[in-house]
């Protein structure tokens, strides 16, 4: 019988959101920078056949972050904040610094006029 919980691979990308919007929320904090809402999404691509072919790199091949931020203050300051809070997450940095996995992390603003269309 298989198990019938969460995939491990899920858990591992939905760790690593969480930890990223945590370390965002908290940097912005200390530079006294409101963040409003905060939406992210994390891809990671394994290669099927390493499950058949214990030769082949069974880890990510690449993840890709995306992140989308209610915030008023200026690119370079939210970039800012996005590359520190990288930096101090664990988790990034587990996929971040190894050599196979090609980690990438992009940011937009999220505005109201974004959030009201959504809502009508």
């Amino acid at each position: 019988m298989f198990p019938t919980g969460p995939s491990p691979i899920y858990l591992l990308l939905s760790s690593l959101a969480g930890c990223e919007v945590i370390l965002i929320r908290l940097v912005a904090k200390q530079k006294n920078v409101q963040i409003g809402e905060v939406k992210i999404q994390v891809n990671g691509e394994l290669d099927p056949k390493a499950f058949e072919n214990l030769e082949i790199f069974s880890g990510f091949q690449t993840i890709e972050v995306q992140l989308k931020l209610e915030c008023e203050a200026d690119d370079k300051i939210i970039q800012e904040i996005v590359d520190l809070a990288e930096k101090t997450c664990p988790i990034t940095n587990m996929f971040g610094t190894h050599p196979k996995i090609k980690f990438t992390s992009k940011w937009e603003r999220l505005s109201k006029s974004n959030q009201d269309e959504k809502q009508n």
